[in-house]
């Protein structure tokens, strides 16, 4: 059986919504934190500055290279780190036109869903980083500049290691095809980006996601933002610009959390028609328990 989010906690992420974008709006260009809560110790971080540590990111999903997307794939990931690379400045995750073609035949047995062709062509190489480690409950933290054009589709999030659901979006933008992030009936910038959680299990057809709302950030693309995911077995709650954005504390939800999870972050497309941009990231912490 699907469970729905309880009706008072999404009035209570309304309220979070709209209390977040009057925040940013009338204070746009203070620098926001949140830090790590009392009680909690440093368990791990990557700066992402100069060099990527591949020992502790995989530049590829854990499952594979690229995505099948039904037999339609736009977009595979730079593996051997071509264009994803680390300056001082952060790593920057690309979105690359660069049509790789592909095989059938060349494919691992699980790779060729019964959609694809026996030939195709795969436009876009973009940036991942996926953790060789796993997680369960903490404190995440990352700080990332979003990518400028349109089409694109930055996201930072924890995936279950084993099955699917579960899945924590800390946050995915949306660039559009204004580029701007907009969304709305007046397209207001910077709005297209939003939290989200991924629950149940497809072993009884139970999936079923919160449903992304959007989050006014202003300047995403011009400036660092500190972006956070604090979990643990009773809540999972979510901070962007130091501000709380979403949180649950439905156990019928949480339940489906209580197993290691990865850290995944990627730029991506939406469609054929995007433009090249980098998502650029620094400073990727974990703190524990104590």
């Amino acid at each position: 059986m699907i469970h729905r989010p309880k009706i008072l906690e999404r009035v209570n992420n309304w309220f979070l919504q709209v209390k977040a974008c009057m925040y940013f709006k009338k204070n746009p260009n203070t620098k926001r934190v949140v830090n790590p809560p009392n009680g909690y110790s440093y368990y791990t971080h990557s700066n992402l500055t100069n060099s990527i540590d591949t020992d502790f990111w995989l530049p590829q999903q854990y499952w594979g290279w690229f995505h099948p997307n039904n037999g339609n794939p736009i977009e595979y990931y730079d593996k051997e780190l071509k264009h994803t690379k680390a300056s001082k400045e952060g790593t920057n995750l690309c979105a690359k036109y660069d049509p790789k073609n592909v095989l059938k035949d060349s494919l691992l047995s699980w790779e060729k869903v019964k959609e694809l062709p026996e030939k195709f062509s795969i436009p876009y190489r973009v940036g991942l980083l996926s953790s060789r480690i796993s997680f369960k409950y903490g404190w995440f933290k990352i700080e990332a500049k979003l990518p400028s054009g349109k089409n694109l589709c930055p996201s930072f999030c924890l995936n279950g290691v084993d099955t699917w659901p579960p899945e924590i979006d800390v946050f995915n933008g949306y660039s559009g095809e204004d580029g701007n992030y907009s969304s709305g009936l007046f397209k207001k910038p910077f709005k297209k980006i939003q939290p989200n959680i991924h629950y149940g299990s497809r072993k009884d057809n139970s999936t079923n996601s919160w449903g992304g709302y959007d989050v006014f950030v202003k300047d995403a693309d011009k400036r660092f933002v500190q972006y956070v995911c604090w979990w643990e077995r009773d809540f999972i709650k979510i901070y962007y610009d130091g501000v709380k954005v979403f949180e649950t504390y439905d156990q019928k939800i949480l339940k489906y959390f209580n197993q290691p999870m990865s850290v995944i972050i990627n730029n991506g497309v939406t469609d054929l028609n995007a433009n090249e941009g980098s998502l650029i990231v620094k400073n990727f912490e974990v703190w524990t328990k104590q």
